[in-house]
C-alpha cells in the first residue's frame, strides 16, 4: 500500500467454529490499517493457479479457482469442495425446456424455496450466487454447450456458480417451487430496476423479497464482493455506478457491491438492503435506481466496460492502469493496454486511446488481430471524430452483442450514411449509453437522439428524451422532435433560443434549422432564407457542415435566378475544400446546365450573360444530353449585339469544349460570326481549328456551307463548288448556285439551280413564295445562257403555278 507491504497471516479454523450472520456481509477494516489476526478457511488451489490474496471476513471465503485476470478456462464441470466439516449431499441438476422459438439452454437447481439468489456478469462469465452452502451435481450437463463448462464453488455460507456466456447470450432466473430455474438464451425478460435511495449517508435498495447478505470472491479480480440475494426473481440493479468508496455492479438479480473501503457493510433491512459503514458517509449523489430506461439497459449485451464513474475517479483509474501496463513485460501488456484504452474512451480521449492501441500492436503484432483490440481501435477512431478510419467496426467477427450494434450505428450516423439504419441501431441500443461515463455519455446521447429523429425513429427518441428531461445537450433534439410532430411554433422557439446560446456548434445548427423550417412553412421566401444562411456562412468553418451550408446557399441563389452568385460561391468552395473538388465540380456542372436551360437566362443583360459563360466554360456538359444546351448557348451568343465579346468567348469555347462535336459546333458558329464581320480568312481558321471526325450529318452540312462561303469570298470558287457538290444536299445545291451566280458563271449556276429545283420544288401543285423565287432564278440563268429548251419547259409547265403579281411578270 503505497510505500508499505502489508502481509496478512491467517490461522486455519473449522467451519463449525465460525460465527455466520444471516443479515450482514462486511469488511471490518480499511486496507491500510493493521489487522488483528483475522480468520479465513484456507483452500487448496490447483498447481497452475496463481496465489490469491485472502480477504478478512467473518465467514470463510475461498478464492475462485480461476485466475483473477481471465475467464474460467473451458474444462469439464467441476465443483470446489465445501470448506471443512460434514458437507451436505450434492443436489442433482436437471435440464428443462425453453419456450418455443427461444434458442439456448435451461436447467433446474433444486434449492430449498427459502434460498435466495443473485446473478451478475464479470467479463464473459455469468456469476450466480445462492445464499446457502450446497454442493451441486452437474455431471448430467457435461454435454451442454453452456452449462457443461460451469464451475461450482461451495463457500461457508454461499454457493457460487460460474459459467461462460456465449455471444448474444442472456441470463434469466426464475424461482419455482422446486428450485431455481436458470436459462441462458437469446432472449430473457427485462428485470425491474431496484429503487435506490440515499438516506443518512448510506444507500438503501428497496427489494421485494430480500434474502441474505453474503461475501464472495470476485472471480475476475480476486477481491471481495458483497452480495445481497433475493428470494424472488424480477428485480435487479440495472445500471452500475463507480464511486471513490465502492463500485455498484449491474446485475441480473440482486445487489452486488465491490467495496473500495474495508469499512463497508451490506445489511439486510426489512425493506431490502442497506450499504453503509461506521463513520462513513457514502458519495451517492449520482446514484438513483428509478430510471425508466434502466430496465432496458439491463437486458442489452455488452462487450466492454465504459463505467459511469466520476471523471476524477476515471482519471485515477487510468493512471493506475497505465502504471500496471508499464510494469508488465512487453509481450504481456496487451490486455492491460486494452484496459487503459477502455478507460480513455470512457473519458472521451479517442486519440489517446488510439495511440495506446497502436503502441500495443507495435510491441506485439499479434495484438492487432485480437478482436477486442480491433473493436477498441475502431471505437477510439469514432470518439476522435474519424469515422472513416473505423471501418473495422463492421468486422463480422465482432458481431454478437448489442454494444457493437450501438457503435456501428455511431459510425453510420457520423458518416451521414444509411441514416434509417443508424436510427434503427440506436433505437435498439440507446439505453446502453446511459450506463457509460459522463464524457462518453454526453458525446453519444445527442447523436443518438438526433439520428433517431432524422432517421424515422421518433418514438425511440421520445423515450430517450423522457429519460433525460433536463439534459441541456438534448435541447436541439427536442426541437427536432417538435418539428417532426408538426409543432412548428415549439420547434422554432427552441431553435431560436439555441441560436443565441453559448455553444457555437449548437448555435449554427439551430439557426440553420430555424431558417429551413421557416422556409418550408412559407414564413420566409427563398431570398430571405438565402440571406439568413449567408449570414451564417462563416460561423462554423472547415468540416462537412460548412460544405453543406455552402451548397445549400448556392442552391437557394440558383432558385432565385442569381446564377452568378451561386456559381461564384461554389468556385470559392472548391478552394476551401480541395479534397471535395470532384463532387463540387459535378454540382457546378449540374447548376450550369440548369442555367443554360432556364428561360430566365434570356433576360440577363448581354454583358452579364457573356461574363457568366466566360467564367464557366469548363462546366459545359458533355455527351448527347449536353449537345442541345451547347447549341443553344452558341446561338444565344450569335444573337447578342456584342460581336467582339461573343467572338472571344466562342473562341474560348472551341478550346474548352468537352467533345469533338461540341468543339465543331462552336467553331462553325465562330466562323459564321467572322463571316458577318467580313473576315473570311478568320472563318476558315475557326473551321480548321475546330475540325473533328464522325460529326452528325446536320453539323457536317452546316460546317461545309460555311466553309464554301468563306472559300468563295477568298476567291476560291472552284474549291467552294467542289465541297458543295460532294455534299449533294438541297442546301448545298442552293449555296453552290448562289456562289456561281455571284461569280457570273451562268452555265454552272443553271446546273446547280436545276439540281436544287429537283430537290426543293415539287413537279406539280401549288407553289409557295420561296419555290416561285427558285423557279425565277432558274429562268434567269437559262435566259443568260440562252437555253431555249429549259425556258420553254418552264413556260408551259410552271407559268400556271406562278400565281399573280410581280413574280409572275418577271417570270414571263
Amino acid at each position: 500500500m503505497q510505500d508499505r507491504l502489508v502481509v496478512d497471516v491467517l490461522d486455519p479454523v473449522r467451519t463449525a467454529s465460525l460465527p455466520t450472520s444471516p443479515v450482514r456481509a462486511s469488511l471490518p477494516l480499511d486496507r491500510h490499517e493493521t489487522a488483528p489476526s483475522p480468520t479465513v478457511q484456507p483452500v487448496s488451489l490447483p498447481a497452475s493457479a496463481p496465489p490469491v490474496r485472502p480477504v478478512a471476513s467473518p465467514s470463510p471465503i475461498p478464492p475462485s479457482a480461476s485466475p483473477p485476470s481471465q475467464a474460467a478456462p473451458a474444462s469439464p464441470v467441476r465443483a470446489s469442495p465445501p470448506a471443512t466439516g460434514n458437507a451436505p449431499a450434492a443436489l442433482a441438476s436437471t435440464k428443462v425446456p425453453l419456450p418455443p422459438g427461444v434458442a439456448g439452454s435451461a436447467i433446474l437447481l433444486p434449492f430449498d424455496p427459502t434460498v435466495g439468489a443473485a446473478a451478475f456478469r464479470r467479463g464473459t462469465q455469468a456469476v450466480l450466487v445462492f445464499d446457502q452452502p450446497q454442493p451441486l451435481d452437474l455431471a448430467s450437463l457435461h454435454d451442454d454447450p453452456v452449462f457443461g463448462q460451469a464451475a461450482v464453488h461451495v463457500l461457508a455460507d454461499a454457493t457460487v456458480v460460474e459459467l461462460p456466456l456465449p455471444d448474444g447470450g442472456q441470463l434469466g432466473l426464475q424461482q419455482a417451487p422446486d428450485g431455481w430455474r436458470i436459462a441462458v438464451a437469446t432472449v430473457a425478460p427485462a428485470p425491474h430496476p431496484i429503487p435506490i435511495n440515499s438516506r443518512d449517508g448510506r444507500l438503501e435498495f428497496a427489494t421485494d423479497t430480500p434474502g441474505r447478505a453474503v461475501t464472495i470472491i470476485d472471480p475476475r479480480s480476486g477481491d471481495a464482493l458483497l452480495v445481497g440475494t433475493q428470494r424472488k426473481a424480477g428485480q435487479a440493479v440495472v445500471v452500475g455506478y463507480d464511486t471513490p468508496q465502492f463500485v455498484l455492479l449491474p446485475t441480473w438479480q440482486g445487489v452486488v457491491v465491490e467495496p473500495l473501503s474495508d469499512r463497508l457493510t451490506l445489511d439486510v433491512i426489512p425493506r431490502g438492503f442497506a450499504l453503509g459503514g461506521t463513520g462513513l458517509v457514502l458519495a451517492t449523489g449520482a446514484i438513483g435506481g428509478n430510471d425508466p430506461a434502466a430496465g432496458q439497459a439491463a437486458n442489452l449485451t455488452r462487450r466492454f466496460e465504459f463505467p459511469a464513474m466520476p471523471t476524477a475517479a476515471l482519471a485515477q483509474r487510468m493512471r493506475d492502469q497505465i502504471v500496471a501496463a508499464a510494469d508488465a513485460p512487453p509481450l504481456a501488456r496487451g490486455p492491460r493496454q486494452r484496459a487503459v484504452a477502455q478507460t480513455m474512451i470512457t473519458l472521451g480521449l479517442g486519440e489517446d486511446a488510439a495511440a495506446v492501441l497502436h503502441v500495443a500492436a507495435t510491441e506485439n503484432p499479434t495484438e492487432a488481430d485480437v478482436p477486442d483490440h480491433v473493436a477498441l481501435a475502431a471505437i477510439a477512431a469514432l470518439i476522435a471524430g474519424r469515422p472513416e478510419d473505423a471501418g473495422n467496426i463492421n468486422d463480422p467477427a465482432l458481431a454478437g452483442t448489442d454494444e457493437m450494434t450501438l457503435w456501428r450505428a455511431v459510425r453510420r450516423a457520423e458518416l451521414h450514411a444509411d441514416m434509417p439504419e443508424a436510427a434503427a441501431g440506436f433505437a435498439a441500443t440507446w439505453p446502453l449509453i446511459l450506463t457509460y461515463g459522463p464524457a462518453l455519455r454526453d458525446r453519444l446521447l445527442p447523436l443518438a437522439a438526433e439520428t433517431m429523429i432524422a432517421g424515422g425513429e421518433p418514438a425511440a427518441a421520445d423515450s430517450l428524451l423522457t429519460a433525460r428531461p433536463e439534459d441541456p445537450l438534448l435541447a436541439l433534439a427536442r426541437g427536432m422532435l417538435a418539428q417532426s410532430s408538426n409543432d412548428t411554433d415549439a420547434a422554432l422557439k427552441i431553435y431560436d433560443a439555441l441560436a443565441i446560446g453559448k455553444d457555437r456548434l449548437v448555435r449554427i445548427r439551430a439557426a440553420r434549422r430555424a431558417v429551413e423550417l421557416r422556409l418550408a412553412t412559407a414564413r420566409i421566401n427563398a431570398g430571405q432564407a438565402a440571406d439568413a444562411l449567408d449570414a451564417l456562412l462563416y460561423a462554423w468553418r472547415g468540416d462537412q457542415r460548412e460544405l453543406d451550408l455552402r451548397e445549400r446557399l448556392a442552391g437557394l441563389r440558383a432558385d432565385q435566378g442569381r446564377w452568378v452568385d451561386a456559381l461564384t460561391l461554389l468556385r470559392a468552395t472548391v478552394d476551401e475544400f480541395p479534397d471535395q473538388q470532384d463532387a463540387i465540380q459535378a454540382r457546378m456542372k449540374t447548376m450550369f446546365a440548369a442555367f443554360l436551360a432556364d428561360p430566365r437566362g434570356n433576360t440577363m443583360p448581354p454583358l452579364d450573360f457573356v461574363s457568366l459563360v466566360d467564367a464557366n466554360t469548363d462546366l459545359l456538359p458533355g455527351g448527347p444530353a449536353g449537345e442541345d444546351l451547347q447549341s443553344r448557348l452558341a446561338d444565344r451568343l450569335l444573337a447578342l449585339d456584342l460581336p467582339e465579346q461573343a467572338g472571344r468567348l466562342l473562341d474560348k469555347l472551341v478550346h474548352a469544349a468537352p467533345t469533338g462535336a461540341a468543339r465543331a459546333g462552336f467553331g462553325a458558329r465562330l466562323a459564321m460570326l467572322r463571316l458577318r464581320q467580313g473576315d473570311a480568312a478568320g472563318a476558315l481558321a475557326a473551321l480548321s481549328a475546330s475540325a473533328s471526325g464522325d460529326l452528325p450529318a446536320g453539323l457536317t452540312e452546316n460546317r461545309t456551307l460555311t466553309l464554301a462561303d468563306a472559300e468563295a469570298r477568298t476567291g476560291d470558287v472552284a474549291g467552294a463548288v467542289s465541297a458543295l457538290s460532294a455534299l449533294g444536299t438541297a442546301a448545298a445545291d442552293e449555296a453552290r448556285a448562289s456562289i456561281l451566280e455571284r461569280a457570273q458563271d451562268w452555265p454552272g449556276a443553271e446546273g446547280a439551280l436545276k439540281d436544287y429545283v429537283s430537290k426543293a420544288v415539287p413537279v406539280s401543285g401549288t407553289l409557295d413564295d420561296p419555290q416561285r423565287r427558285t423557279l425565277l432564278r432558274l429562268a434567269t440563268a437559262a435566259a443568260r445562257v440562252g437555253d431555249d429548251g429549259t425556258l420553254a419547259t418552264l413556260r408551259t409547265q410552271d407559268t400556271p403555278r406562278m400565281g399573280t403579281g410581280p413574280l409572275l411578270n418577271m417570270f414571263r
